[in-house]
């Protein structure tokens, strides 16, 4: 590879600058970030081993998701197939305080298919489909459920008063609760080298979201199943990256993501109908929903040191939630009327005029921000150990922190390590991370989202945590 040398000192001068912007990027408004829907530590093992980091150092076909110009360290063409493996267990409650269970792990494989060829001399083209949201959980055998506090409002809607928490409601049997929303993306990048030692790249992401849920709610007084599943594809999006060599020691990378909105629609099923003002009448109405995959700018530097067998790099990420995930809304449509399933005219007119023509889950998710450290050191010429820390903001603040979101925190941690092997044209990483958080605990229910009247509660008393953990395997087959 082509690469471009200056003085040492202009390297150190500018080495620090870099390091001084990130950690200013990095711990700007702390107190405003609050959850994750994006594993971190995913989408080749090398980058589980270094916790997700890797804007300044990413290489072959796993850059497609982390920083696109990595892709050209491609010599000739490298395929990767890799799966993370992530296994997350919640304990949180359904009643209120008193009623915290353990949800049974959850595993969620999350594979990467990657490839890049090297077209020209200076240019690198890829495709790669991967993972890139995942959000929710399960519990099993729930026996109490919160009727949340009692709100009186006035005219306008603005609360009078609060009068506590109601008792919660015990169902005649132990009922199961299930949220799992993924997003998956397809990209197609192209890389260029326009001059020793900058790269640049610029990738399409072509959007998939897929949403099931099973929840027991309160619907006009009646506590009864609904089950929605809804799927569909986005609107594409762009992902760009550079890297830059300042020297031989020195590399510095950055990378951008553009939101995007998928829309997905589907059905959702309500066995016991549309509550009281439904004669509990089961109805099979329409539903569509959107699902935004936010803005995210990620910048690092890498140091590479003792003749390249060691490096240490440094990285901050920000992820603009709270202009994409403010709820996520389920607009409901009578499409059977007349047919099975289908609700009366006359009761869909009173389930529009009440607000049951969509079922809105209140999120008003806050931007995450990530600073992190990662080191590797081949210790042999094929043999090379990673290890690395992250720490962030969740996203989700309390008042509409549910069983299925991560708890809110301001100091959740994250370690992972790992290795990689070189065998020839093979090279087989293997990684594992493990994210550390404290218990949030809820005080008092937030009357705007855990009300006696809402149907979908959030930010509900109670003490909520979650605990995460990670295996990475990947192979990279080069040329």
């Amino acid at each position: 590879m082509k690469r471009r040398f200056r003085s040492l000192q202009a390297t150190v001068t500018l080495a620090l600058s870099a390091l001084l912007a990130l950690m200013a990027v990095a711990v700007v408004e702390p107190g405003r970030a609050r959850a994750n829907s994006e594993p971190p530590s995913v989408h080749g093992a090398r980058y589980t081993g270094t916790g997700g980091l890797g804007a300044a150092f990413v290489e072959g076909p796993p850059s497609i998701f982390h920083n696109p110009a990595g892709l050209l360290s491609i010599d000739k063409f490298e395929l990767t197939l890799g799966f993370t493996t992530l296994l997350v267990t919640y304990n949180a409650p359904f009643g209120g305080y008193g009623s915290e269970q353990d949800s049974p792990p959850l595993i969620g494989p999350l594979p990467f298919l990657g490839a890049g060829f090297r077209v020209a001399d200076d240019w690198v083209l890829g495709v790669s489909l991967y993972i890139s949201v995942g959000f929710g959980g399960n519990f099993n055998n729930i026996g109490v459920l919160t009727e949340g506090a009692r709100v009186t409002r006035d005219s306008e809607g603005n609360v009078i008063s609060v009068d506590g928490t109601q008792d919660p409601f015990v169902p005649d049997e132990p009922v199961d609760q299930s949220v799992q929303l993924f997003i998956a993306e397809l990209a197609i990048p192209v890389a260029w080298e326009p001059i020793e030692g900058l790269r640049l790249a610029a990738a399409l992401r072509i959007p998939y979201g897929n949403f099931r849920a099973v929840a027991y709610q309160d619907i006009v007084g009646t506590w009864g199943p609904a089950e929605q599943t809804v799927a569909g594809f986005g609107t594409p999006g762009v992902f760009l990256g550079v890297q830059y060599d300042i020297s031989d020691v020195v590399t510095i990378g950055a990378a951008y993501r553009s939101k995007v909105r998928v829309h997905m629609s589907g059905r959702v099923n309500l066995p016991e109908g549309l509550g009281s003002i439904g004669g509990g009448a089961a109805a099979n109405l329409a539903a569509e929903t959107d699902w935004f995959v936010p803005h995210m700018i990620r910048a690092g530097v890498a140091f590479h040191l003792m003749e390249r067998r060691l490096m240490l790099s440094v990285e901050g990420r920000v992820q603009l939630h709270a202009s994409a995930n403010r709820n996520l809304t389920f607009a409901l449509e009578n499409d059977r009327e007349g047919m099975e399933g289908g609700v009366a005219p006359t009761v869909w007119r009173l389930a529009q005029a009440t607000g049951l023509d969509a079922f809105v889950s209140n999120f008003e998710w806050k931007n995450v921000y990530l600073l992190g450290a990662a080191a590797e050191y081949e210790i042999t010429e094929n043999f090379r150990w990673r290890f690395a820390t992250t720490w962030g903001i969740n996203a989700t603040p309390t008042t509409t922190v549910t069983p299925f979101s991560p708890p809110p925190s301001n100091r959740s941690w994250q370690v992972a390590t790992g290795f990689g092997v070189d065998i020839g044209h093979l090279v087989l990483d293997v990684g594992f991370a493990a994210g550390l958080g404290p218990t949030a605990v809820i005080p008092t229910d937030d009357p705007n989202n855990c009300a006696n009247n809402d149907i979908v509660k959030g930010g509900c008393n109670g003490n909520y945590s979650i605990n995460s953990w990670f295996m990475g395997l990947s192979a990279t087959y080069r040329l």
